[in-house]
């Protein structure tokens, strides 16, 4: 082989040698890269899990809100149907106690007249 060939081989291996050397960097430097990765994937995943758990919490906790609020309006109603019986009946007990209290006042003046003339 002629020198100027061993020459242009020889500059082809350096070449190669570099280019060697920068895929190694790029290689570790994915490797770190994919490192962090794993690392960010497994905060999301607990960050994942954490969340499910608060959210299954939370629903377990709106369920019973909803059950309680459910037998606070049975109550309510009926307290208000008992109520509105209450009142039904004193609003009769006015009324009659008025109707009483008129005709006593009826008899009274019907009295009232004859005796005056």
């Amino acid at each position: 082989m002629s020198d100027e060939v061993v020459e242009t081989l020889k500059l082809i291996w350096g070449e190669m040698k570099a280019l060697n050397s920068r895929a190694e960097r790029t290689n570790t430097e994915l490797s770190r890269t994919n490192e962090r990765l794993d690392r960010t994937n497994d905060r999301l995943e607990r960050l994942e899990a954490t969340t499910n758990e608060r959210l299954t919490s939370l629903e377990g906790r709106v369920e019973g809100m909803s059950s309680r609020l459910v037998e606070v309006e049975m109550r309510l109603t009926t307290e208000v149907i008992a109520l509105a019986a209450i009142m039904k009946d004193i609003r009769d007990s006015l009324l009659t106690a008025g109707q009483t209290r008129m005709n006593q006042l009826d008899d009274r003046l019907t009295r009232l007249e004859r005796k005056v003339g």
